[in-house]
């Protein structure tokens, strides 16, 4: 086959599939949900900003929107700011 062809299958398979597709991929977490868009996970409530009594409404966040990531379900908040697991907010 020529490489302009093997170059544009490559390409057509890549962009083929949608982050819909990890939309029914469950999280790895039981205590969080998949939503199709959000905002950055990593700016989530953790247990510092719920030890600390820091409002959640005024992290300064990018405002990217995400496709089909992990949240935590109400009620809980992130372990750490930066990681998956959502323990119960009660037990920071």
């Amino acid at each position: 086959m020529n490489r302009k062809l093997l170059v544009f299958l490559a390409l057509a398979l890549v962009c083929a599939a949608s982050p819909e597709d990890d939309f029914e991929k469950p999280c790895a977490d039981p205590n969080s949900i998949r939503k199709k868009a959000g905002s950055d996970p990593r700016c989530q409530e953790n247990c510092d900003d719920v030890k600390a009594g820091r409002d959640p409404n005024n992290k300064k966040c990018n405002r990217k929107l995400y496709h089909n990531e992990c949240y935590c379900k109400p009620g809980f908040v992130r372990q750490v700011a930066d990681g998956e697991k959502c323990v119960d907010r009660t037990k920071c």
